[in-house]
């Protein structure tokens, strides 16, 4: 609860808010575990892609992973935008191998009445759940940390060191908190 008030607070400071779903097509890699490698470096290749292209303006957004019951990662994005055009999102999420080109991508703004807070909502609730079934053997086995906060783009307090403790013991974030690209974490100057 204090992690989700923390981000709720930074992104009511945004300009514009937008949630999105980008799905990993089991036909586009040979497992999940490849799926998730990929997804983590091709976000960060999509956030760059659409600020050269002149749609988003701002380099603020967080992700987090979620597994589908099939054990398929899929990955939630708040990203400071007011508008991204859907078929561009899709075709460049193709383009980077995640799907097949009729693949899909769920862009939403804000639903009717639905506040910032509701989205950070949405997406922090799965910093702590657990997925029906259980985390997949690609995950519980995984010889290396997968992490749930892919990369930190709002301006966050730093977690206290029992929070930290706690999701770093779920594997939900590497050890010491929300340091995965630790430039990008915490105050910004």
């Amino acid at each position: 609860k204090a992690l989700q008030a923390e981000w709720e607070a930074a992104v009511n400071s945004w300009d514009g808010c937008l949630l999105t779903t980008l799905t990993c097509d089991p036909q586009c890699h040979t497992g999940p575990a490849e799926a998730y490698a990929a997804g983590r470096k091709n976000i960060g290749r999509l956030m760059r892609d659409l600020r050269r292209m002149g749609i988003i303006h701002s380099k603020r957004w967080v992700g987090v992973l979620e597994c589908h019951e099939s054990g398929w990662p899929h990955f939630h994005l708040l990203v400071e935008a007011h508008f991204i055009p859907h078929k561009v999102l899709q075709a460049l999420w193709a383009r980077y191998g995640m799907i097949r080109p009729t693949g899909v991508v769920d862009l939403r703004a804000r639903k009717r009445g639905q506040t910032k807070t509701g989205m950070v909502g949405y997406v922090t609730k799965y910093l702590t759940k657990t997925p029906k079934g259980g985390w997949p053997s690609w995950i519980t086995e995984a010889t290396y940390r997968v992490f749930r906060v892919l990369r930190c783009r709002v301006p966050i307090a730093p977690l206290t060191e029992l929070q930290a403790e706690m999701l770093y013991r779920q594997k939900l974030m590497p050890k010491g908190g929300c340091r995965v690209e630790p430039k990008h974490c915490g105050p910004r100057a």
